[in-house]
């Protein structure tokens, strides 16, 4: 999730899934299940996965908000290794 062009692929995941459901009010921004995250130096930074999970979630939200307002959403689960709330507001 530190990485700018995985961020960028969820945006561009979530814009096109709204043009090509018009009538849809949300889309699912879900992490993997599982464990493996990635545990690079700048990953790492981010926080715990939950933390990166609700980064992630945060940047497709502030995309899909500047791109097509505020009458779309972005929801995810919050459970396993993203189930705590983050430090900063969701």
């Amino acid at each position: 999730i530190s990485n700018p062009g995985v961020r960028a692929a969820a945006v561009a995941y979530a814009l096109a899934f709204f043009a090509e459901n018009p009538d849809a009010d949300s889309v699912s921004i879900d992490p993997s299940d599982g464990g493996d995250w990635c545990e690079c130096d700048a990953c790492a930074r981010i926080g715990p996965p939950h933390e990166r999970a609700a980064l992630l979630a945060n940047t497709v939200a502030a995309a899909v908000t500047e791109h097509l307002g505020k009458d779309r959403f972005v929801g995810m689960y919050a459970y396993n290794y993203h189930a705590e709330p983050p430090s900063f507001d969701l």
